[in-house]
């Protein structure tokens, strides 16, 4: 029987230890604010003597949860200037209801400017900030998309660049601190390198051979490829394996550069520098 709130179920006789086990299903208003909490009180009376009275109230609390957006970002620890950066976003609904009119926003950092995106919705773009209309996110839901962007070739390295990711609903939201998250990079050369020789001082005869060594470290974050010019020496005098020599970033590599004087009318010390 049904008394306004009150739920009374008439269940006889019960002996000892027998057990009685229902479930109660009920509909929340459809105006209820998120956060609101519910307690259900549960009571059990019987004709007879009662040895414990103390264990014939029970409760049940219930808070209620509604939508809950969020979105996450992610990117490179490195921009490289002049090159193109991908961020990762991906805007989601970890509440119990849906999310209605879910809007996303991502606002570039000064010096990267909008390519392309993989969205399923086309972007709005306004200055640095580009925008997508998601519509009704579903409880569990998720969006992941990809943002490609290009880094300026007159910025300078060294530069941090923060790439804010905002979202925003017209549903109430359960929590309002997942609704922004921020990636930073670092700018960086496209290309640099570093080299040096070694046992650059020889002292040959004429006619005899030697060499010193050169190494190179390629220490961009992108592959290239090095040539050498031999400043101060006479072509005749020597000698490269290679003309050109390709490195991958982080990679380092030895050229012997082969010396033999047949021929001089230098006397004495004979300075020369190796270009890289």
């Amino acid at each position: 029987a049904q008394n306004g709130n009150e739920l009374v179920w008439t269940l006889g006789d019960l002996t000892r230890d027998d057990l009685v086990s229902f479930d109660v299903t009920v509909q929340l208003p459809p105006a209820v604010a998120s956060g609101t909490v519910y307690t259900n009180m549960a009571t059990v009376t019987a004709a007879g003597p009662d040895e414990n009275l103390a264990d014939n109230v029970a409760a049940a609390t219930t808070a209620v949860r509604g939508a809950d957006i969020a979105v996450r970002v992610s990117g490179p620890a490195q921009a490289i200037i002049g090159e193109t950066v991908v961020y990762n976003i991906t805007v989601y609904n970890a509440g119990l209801t849906p999310a209605t009119a879910v809007t996303v926003s991502d606002t570039l950092p000064a010096g990267v400017a909008y390519l392309s995106d993989s969205a399923p919705v086309t972007p709005t773009v306004s200055g640095g900030t580009t925008s997508w209309a998601l519509g009704d996110l579903g409880a569990g839901e998720e969006v992941p998309f990809a943002l490609v962007g290009r880094v300026s070739e007159t910025i300078t390295a060294g530069v941090s660049l923060p790439n804010v990711v905002t979202v925003s609903a017209l549903s109430a939201d359960d929590d309002a601190g997942n609704n922004r998250a921020t990636t930073t990079a670092q700018t960086v050369t496209p290309y640099a390198h570093a080299a040096s020789l070694d046992s650059p001082a020889l002292s040959l005869a004429l006619g005899a051979a030697g060499s010193a060594r050169i190494r190179v470290d390629n220490t961009g974050p992108l592959a290239d490829a090095y040539t050498f010019a031999v400043v101060g020496l006479d072509p005749a005098w020597y000698a490269l394996p290679v003309s050109v020599l390709p490195l991958q970033p982080g990679a380092s590599a030895t050229v012997d550069l082969n010396l033999s004087v047949d021929s001089c009318t230098i006397t004495g010390t004979v300075p020369y520098t190796v270009e890289v």
